[in-house]
């Protein structure tokens, strides 16, 4: 069996207090993607639960889902489900900094050494 080791040379920023932001910037962007989907997936398994079944119903169960669903819209569900579609463009943009802010340290550092 023949084994192949690979080195890859990968510019290291540890004395760099600018690369704890960038990987900061990054992790939160991380955050923000994980929440949007999350917020996402559980809206829609309500939806699908909140429609299921729908046509089977008696009239008794179709005004507590009404009753359900006028309480939903006075509280704060809707605002909550729309903070989560926010996530998304925040999570972009935190990527899109950490990724621009790599590649200029990496052409700073790279343009030191020449």
């Amino acid at each position: 069996m023949v084994s192949a080791i690979i080195y890859i040379y990968l510019p290291s920023y540890a004395g760099c207090p600018s690369s704890a932001w960038l990987k900061s910037l990054a992790y939160a962007s991380l955050a923000f993607s994980v929440l949007a989907v999350i917020g996402a997936v559980l809206a829609k398994q309500w939806l699908d639960s909140y429609m299921a079944g729908r046509r089977q119903d008696s009239l008794e169960e179709r005004i507590r889902r009404r009753m359900k669903m006028d309480k939903l819209e006075q509280s704060y569900f809707p605002a909550v489900l729309q903070a989560f579609f926010v996530f998304v463009p925040i999570s972009i943009l935190l990527f899109s900094l950490s990724v621009c802010g790599n590649l200029l340290m990496t052409l700073w550092h790279s343009r030191e050494k020449v």
